[in-house]
């Protein structure tokens, strides 16, 4: 069993596909601490994780650290930085970052991100028998049929966004002198 590593204050975790692989790969983690706290990653329940793979998927981060308690949300970016709200779209390009990325992961509870940060140097697993991930012809078929969206849940969202910019627009508009309003 080899010992647990810290190298300039991060915490090191050796990851493995799955069991039937050999390689493993190495991620470090360190307490998410910053001086302009941010509400989609609070101080004292946000991992931080650097050295993430490619392949990696929030689902793979989930079987990695679900051992450590609930998780409330992951966010993976290409470069560490702030966390901003992405609006859900059907042209959501969520999760599209290519090459090795950095994550945030939040937990419900402060205790969960520091069990995170005392795991054992025993080998973590991407996908796991009862959580596998998706690879092959099966990732691709999902990520193609992801591309075209639902046509009647499209044409609602459309359908909100015009009942709502025809609201904006009355508000601005003036009926009864026939003008834009003017601000001063």
């Amino acid at each position: 069993m080899a010992t647990k590593t810290t190298i300039s204050g991060f915490e090191t975790i050796r990851v493995k596909f799955d069991k039937n692989t050999e390689a493993f790969h190495v991620m470090y983690l360190k307490s998410h601490s910053v001086r302009e706290e941010n509400k989609h990653t609070p101080n004292g329940r946000t991992l931080f994780v650097l050295n993430v793979p490619p392949y990696c998927s929030k689902a793979a981060l989930r079987n990695v650290f679900a051992g450590c308690g609930a998780i409330q949300n992951i966010h993976i970016q290409k470069q560490p930085g702030p966390v901003t709200e992405k609006k859900k779209s059907f042209f959501n390009l969520e999760d599209k970052t290519i090459g090795f990325k950095g994550a945030y992961v939040v937990f419900k509870k402060e205790s969960s991100l520091q069990k995170a940060l005392q795991l054992s140097s025993e080998i973590r697993y991407f996908s796991t028998e009862d959580k596998p991930i998706e690879t092959g012809i099966n990732k691709w078929c999902k990520e193609y049929a992801s591309n075209y969206p639902n046509a009647t849940k499209l044409q609602k969202e459309i359908d909100q966004f015009m009942e709502e910019f025809d609201k904006k627009k009355e508000e601005v508009f003036n009926p009864l002198s026939g003008s834009a309003l003017s601000v001063k």
